[in-house]
């Protein structure tokens, strides 16, 4: 039995709480799980490591569960305390931001207990070598990339009508969309989209709609900036939308953008909104920033492009306009994302880090 405790699991909303959710459910077919979680927000954070930490020392009492299992490296001091009471081994998760957060509390505290869990799951190799740069030895440590569903997406034809996200919000039936999908802060480059890039594109061609999903701390710095770019016409801001919105916008859409910028102390693991976006078909434009390359699998995935040069991320959008998006290029797509991450196969790559410390209890 693994014992795995998380911080974030939906109902709330975001790329962990998806993983988490894929790794109970694919995971839990090969190897029982119990699982303790906290699906609110972070804000009430503290209280949920009380209670987690009376819920695992009651679960390793009573059911002799031989592994633990942590979401993310923040809840590594909790992991290492329950491995040396409890004497079972303690892993954990990382995707990126868990090593490198810029608090300093967090970094004196934290960050020494990454090299006394008995392993780390990484998302990416990037992720891998923010852990090597903080000590922990390569031996302790393997990457497993997150996990995809197959969802209801629909593949589409580009000559197919349009659809009416809802009441009062029309797209352009004519347009080619291209997408932005994530939280509005710096490091995901929205407001540098908006700034540096789509005014390069609208001055060469005119065939594209930008659809922005997505809300956070920079939406006013973005709404700002498509006033001040005259975008009006062009960048459709959804803010958050349902599940069922987004898989409708993916099926419409012809590509997806992840303009990232390197932004010290907050990084992308990996970008799972790439494996969303193929799943529906779409290829991706992406600066070729911390642990996004590693979503890259296949010439057809999309392009990567050099971090910094909006003239050579315009160019390819561009050529990714010209493409080919038929339904048989797009279902090619989608089919080889769940050939490469699909979760019964990441599944398997996770039960094959985990069974050695299950054997040996």
């Amino acid at each position: 039995m693994i014992l795995y405790i998380t911080r974030k699991h939906p109902p709330s909303v975001g790329g962990m709480q998806r993983q988490s959710q894929g790794l109970v459910e694919s995971l839990g077919t090969l190897v029982p799980i119990r699982v303790v979680r906290w699906s609110r927000s972070q804000i009430w954070l503290p209280f949920f490591l009380i209670y987690s930490f009376i819920i695992a020392c009651f679960s390793l009492l009573t059911h002799r569960d031989r592994l633990v299992f942590m979401g993310d490296l923040a809840l590594s001091p909790m992991a290492v305390f329950l491995k040396r009471v409890f004497r079972v081994p303690a892993i954990s998760y990382a995707y990126g931001l868990d090593v490198t957060w810029p608090n300093r509390l967090y970094q004196k505290l934290v960050t020494p207990f990454f090299s006394k869990l008995d392993h780390i799951v990484c998302i990416s190799t990037y992720t891998q070598g923010l852990l090597h740069a903080h000590g922990v030895s390569s031996e302790k440590t393997s990457v497993v990339h997150p996990g995809i569903s197959r969802t209801n997406a629909t593949l589409i034809p580009e000559n197919q009508p349009r659809f009416e996200l809802s009441e009062g919000r029309q797209v352009p039936r004519s347009a080619k969309l291209i997408l932005y999908v994530g939280r509005l802060v710096p490091r995901k480059g929205c407001s540098y989209l908006v700034d540096e890039i789509l005014p390069r594109l609208a001055s060469c061609r005119s065939d594209w709609h930008c659809l922005v999903v997505g809300d956070g701390p920079e939406l006013g710095k973005v709404e700002q900036l498509v006033r001040d770019r005259a975008l009006h016409s062009k960048v459709t801001l959804l803010g958050q939308i349902s599940d069922k919105e987004l898989m409708a916008v993916y099926a419409a859409g012809h590509m997806l953008l992840m303009p990232n910028l390197a932004v010290p102390g907050d990084v992308e693991g990996f970008g799972i909104v790439a494996l969303e976006a193929r799943s529906a078909g779409l290829p991706v434009v992406a600066y070729d920033v911390d642990g996004i390359s590693d979503s890259f699998v296949h010439p057809e995935d999309g392009v990567l492009v050099e971090p910094g040069d909006p003239d050579a991320f315009v160019d390819a959008i561009a050529r990714t306009l010209d493409a080919d998006l038929s339904v048989e290029a797009r279902q090619a797509r989608r089919e080889r994302v769940f050939e490469h991450f699909g979760w019964p196969v990441i599944a398997g790559r996770l039960l094959r880090c985990v069974e050695p410390f299950l054997l040996n209890r």
